[in-house]
């Protein structure tokens, strides 16, 4: 007697996390007020931890509040020269776009192509966008993968293959590391495009799916959280504008 295969689809749905994805983004751009960008961030990052990333929160934390010290520390000086002020908008723009980087690698990493494809197709979008857009996904994590082929090369052949050494020789690495993922990368996105039409992505036919994608409860129960979080965080930035510019 054969047993039954269960697939289970991954909690939260896809949409979800797209939703989160975006709301992170809007609030990174729109949003002036300090406390409230990193409310943002520490709000991202509890979702990682509640995703089971760990480790890439735990990093993303250490390296956002080592350059919120070194930007804190910058405006300490009364009067800052012209590079100092500089690398201090560096800085805050870096931390503007810390939330964004995280909430990216944690749709790459939770998201799974075809239970993307299957909830996006349940919103009645067209193939058009669903065809690319999984494409995208998938190439991705590949050309990482890829990177981390050729450093290990790199180290083989005795060449510059950490950051550091990278800055130091920067038109070596250029030639080192740049162009072979150009060339493979190419190669890749017609292996991707051709993997793509192998398993039917671009048939006419409603594409059936091993797992069953359906937004649940707890799905929007998220999608709630992250809509009255996101309002409050407005608000807060809003009524904080009004405050400053009253004083």
């Amino acid at each position: 007697m054969t047993k039954q295969l269960n697939f289970k689809a991954a909690s939260p749905d896809p949409r979800v996390l797209l939703l989160m994805s975006l709301t992170v983004c809007t609030l990174c751009f729109t949003l002036n007020y300090r406390p409230a960008l990193i409310a943002v961030f520490l709000l991202t990052a509890a979702g990682m931890l509640l995703c089971r990333m760990v480790r890439p929160a735990g990093g993303f934390m250490l390296i956002y509040g080592a350059l919120y010290g070194l930007e804190q520390l910058l405006w300490q000086f009364g009067a800052m020269g012209e590079l100092q002020a500089a690398l201090a908008v560096l800085l805050l723009l870096l931390l503007r776009f810390f939330p964004v980087l995280m909430a990216g690698l944690m749709v790459l990493r939770q998201i799974r192509i075809n239970e993307l494809i299957t909830a996006l197709e349940q919103l009645s979008l067209p193939r058009q966008l669903t065809l690319p857009l999984a494409i995208v996904f998938r190439y991705l994590p590949t050309v990482y993968q890829e990177m981390g082929c050729i450093r290990d090369n790199l180290k083989m052949r005795s060449l510059p293959a950490t950051p550091w050494e990278m800055l130091r020789r920067p038109a070596a690495a250029a030639e080192h590391l740049l162009v072979p993922l150009l060339l493979r990368s190419s190669r890749l996105a017609d292996e991707l495009s051709a993997a793509a039409l192998l398993k039917g992505l671009d048939l006419k036919e409603k594409r059936t799916s091993a797992t069953a994608v359906c937004f649940g409860k707890s799905d929007w129960g998220w999608c709630l959280l992250c809509i009255v979080l996101a309002l409050f965080l407005l608000g807060a930035d809003a009524a904080a504008l009004h405050h400053d510019g009253r004083d």
